[in-house]
């Protein structure tokens, strides 16, 4: 569902907003992260003018979680989400960011193969009416 509102420098924006759980395996071949090998979280099929992408790292092998954030294939914006101590009840990271089409997640560890990175996305979008 949009909301609209009307910014300072005129114009008309909409805004949404799309939340997803996310279960990925840990990559255990791969070096170092790397975004053609992340998986896509969330994807849109026009570009997104401006939004804040955040992501909770509840459970997992990678410490960090590295986030891509792209447009048209290129990536924009890259942050990390650190492996939460022991006893507390994980992390989120937020950035925001213009510009933007799809969010992949990559969880790239040394741990054994079977294991995997559990939590959740959210992303508020504005975009121009």
């Amino acid at each position: 569902m949009a909301n609209c509102c009307c910014p300072d420098r005129g114009g008309q924006f909409a805004m949404d907003e799309f939340c997803g759980n996310f279960t990925i395996d840990c990559l255990t071949d791969a070096p170092a992260p790397d975004f053609g090998l992340a998986e896509t979280v969330w994807s849109s099929s026009f570009t997104i003018d401006a939004g804040t992408i955040s992501v909770f790292y509840d459970t997992g092998c990678a410490d960090p979680l590295t986030v891509y954030v792209a447009n048209g294939g290129v990536v924009v914006d890259t942050f990390t989400v650190p492996l939460a101590t022991l006893g507390s009840n994980g992390n989120t990271r937020s950035v925001t960011v213009q510009a933007f089409d799809e969010v992949r997640i990559i969880c790239n560890t040394d741990a054994a193969a079977g294991n995997s990175c559990r939590g959740k996305y959210c992303i508020s979008a504005n975009y121009r009416l």
